[in-house]
């Protein structure tokens, strides 16, 4: 009797750390940022990154946060939201200056908006309220391109601007055919120039890009093209984005611990019976 007891309580323990550590890499640096923008346009995309200066060598798009439920998650019913988890390597400390651009599509095309705020990973969400200054600029059109034992070619149509090029290699993890909206720089391109051929993508590699307008200092001051799609036939390369607090760790996590409270009352009543 005392035995099977003893085997409950280790049981409900050994269950009660298994929450607690699915919840703990949940968390994990899962700070969440929200807000909504001035004029409330119904459709935009954004970019958001973290830099002391200079060209930011990785940036977030709107299909990177919950990636795995489909692209423009990051904006949805007027509101933004961006979890810095999901950078490659996460900033994690105090005051971290974030950057973000919003460029305005379908009826709300030809409009930006600019906000920057420090992160605070005091809390785990913080709510902007209505932010952003409003400003003139379209975001460049991702045109056809092509893909062969040479490289990936992507060809865009904008503005003349300088243009940074950024590339995602991982796909979304949705099977739909989109990355997880996590870019690296790749190179600059000079005002006039239209098209750029990525050696690092041939034909078999799965390979997203984007475009961004800059200043001619590598400083982003556009919103950027949508996605080029991949070309290569099959999806090889598997999500590694972070995603914030997933209601199926909660389910997994819940459920696993009424299973064994189960199971404890279980033996519990065969050991009154047995009595």
């Amino acid at each position: 009797m005392n035995k099977i007891k003893g085997s409950i309580r280790i049981s409900i323990l050994i269950t009660l750390l298994l929450v607690l550590a699915i919840f703990s890499i949940a968390y994990a640096g899962s700070v969440l940022d929200q807000g909504q923008l001035n004029g409330s346009p119904a459709q935009v995309n954004y970019l958001a990154w973290i830099s002391f200066g200079g060209t930011p060598g990785e940036v977030l798009t709107e299909d990177g946060y919950n990636s795995l439920t489909g692209v423009n998650q990051g904006y949805q019913e007027g509101t933004w939201r961006l979890s810095q988890a999901n950078f490659t390597n996460p900033p994690g400390f105090q005051g971290a200056p974030v950057f973000m651009l919003f460029g305005g599509l379908g009826a709300d095309s030809g409009n930006i908006w600019t906000y920057n705020f420090t992160l605070d990973i005091a809390v785990s969400t913080t709510d902007h309220g209505t932010v952003g200054t409003q400003s003139t600029g379209t975001c460049p059109v991702m045109l056809q391109g092509s893909q062969d034992g040479a490289g990936k070619t992507i060809n865009w149509s904008g503005t003349p601007s300088q243009y940074l090029i950024y590339r995602s290699t991982l796909p979304s993890g949705a099977g739909n055919g989109a990355s997880n909206g996590r870019y690296s720089f790749v190179t600059s391109i000079a005002s006039g120039i239209f098209t750029y051929l990525d050696t690092a993508c041939p034909a078999g590699t799965d390979c997203w890009h984007i475009v961004v307008p800059a200043n001619g200092s590598g400083v982003i001051n556009g919103c950027h093209s949508e996605e080029s799609t991949p070309t290569a036939i099959t999806l090889s390369a598997f999500s590694a984005s972070s995603h914030v607090a997933s209601p199926w760790v909660l389910v997994l996590g819940v459920g696993l611990l009424v299973i064994i409270i189960a199971a404890g009352f279980s033996l519990r009543k065969r050991s009154k019976i047995a009595e």
